[in-house]
């Protein structure tokens, strides 16, 4: 008898169930390029936001009321509170670490004064870089336990059976506390409490909300989306500095030649793998 008939004593397979032979193929190339995607979109918003620092700190106008930002933020937030199942995020740790910087702002002007604004680049560089490799590299190998290939006739334990997705979720962390970090460092270029105010407010609401709602939209999955995506952040950007663009052009094409040539490494790696026909037809 097939070890698929004796599972679980003839229980009903659990709906993530996947056989150790496939788990390398659980998710589609066609997901791992929308991950992919996915950095492209978040690489996008931080370089929007850089450059909207270089036009405030130019400028540096008082811009929107606080008023108006309490009112704006605490709308989204409750729009998105309310619809949390079908969004998977949480705005309060977000909003929270925004009003604690906001009220931190004259003491990390002051801490932060004698660092020069290149080397808060290049840790926001190197950072989001890091970020976004270690997004895509787990993307591609989210596979379970690499446990061995077994015959089709032989019972597996609990555990080798599921396939059980690596979790990403420091990764993640590491992802918001650059973001947060580097811009609340950068709002100290600004002399006035209200710049900072607004500033924080806008890579807030960018980073998360506006990350999300292109998320929920599906640009990720569109190619034409991500080359109008491009193309549209690259005429803002290059407006303000022609450096910030140098950067993002740069990253793009680092990210898109790293990803899909692992992509690549991938699918020939998969295909020239050798297939175990099934004992019994």
């Amino acid at each position: 008898m097939p070890w698929k008939r004796c599972l679980y004593l003839q229980q009903k397979y659990p709906i993530n169930y996947i056989e150790i032979r496939h788990a390398y193929r659980k998710r589609s190339v066609n997901e791992i390029h929308e991950d992919i995607n996915r950095m492209i979109i978040r690489i996008s918003i931080v370089m929007l936001t850089l450059s909207l620092l270089k036009v405030m700190v130019l400028e540096d106008e008082l811009g929107m009321p606080k008023s108006s930002w309490f009112s704006f933020i605490s709308t989204l937030t409750e729009n998105f509170l309310e619809n949390k199942e079908n969004i998977g995020i949480n705005l309060k740790p977000g909003f929270m670490l925004l009003t604690f910087a906001y009220l931190l702002s004259p003491l990390i002007r002051t801490l932060t004064l004698e660092i020069h604004p290149t080397t808060l680049y290049a840790y926001f560089a190197v950072t989001q870089i890091l970020f976004v490799v270690d997004s895509v590299s787990a993307s591609i190998y989210n596979t379970g336990s690499s446990a061995e290939v077994k015959d089709e006739w032989t019972p597996l334990s609990l555990e080798e059976s599921i396939n059980i997705p690596k979790k990403i979720s420091s990764n993640q962390i590491l992802g918001l506390t650059s973001y947060f970090l580097g811009f609340i460092l950068l709002s100290s270029r600004f002399s006035k409490p209200s710049s900072v105010f607004n500033f924080l407010c806008l890579t807030f609401m960018g980073y998360i909300i506006l990350l999300n709602h292109a998320e929920r939209l599906g640009i990720h999955k569109s190619t034409n989306a991500m080359v109008l995506v491009y193309v549209s952040v690259s005429i803002i950007i290059f407006l303000p500095d022609i450096k910030i663009f140098c950067i993002y052009s740069c990253m793009v094409t680092f990210v898109y030649s790293v990803s899909h040539m692992s992509v690549w490494l991938l699918e020939r790696d998969l295909n020239g793998r050798p297939s175990h026909p099934s004992k019994y037809q």
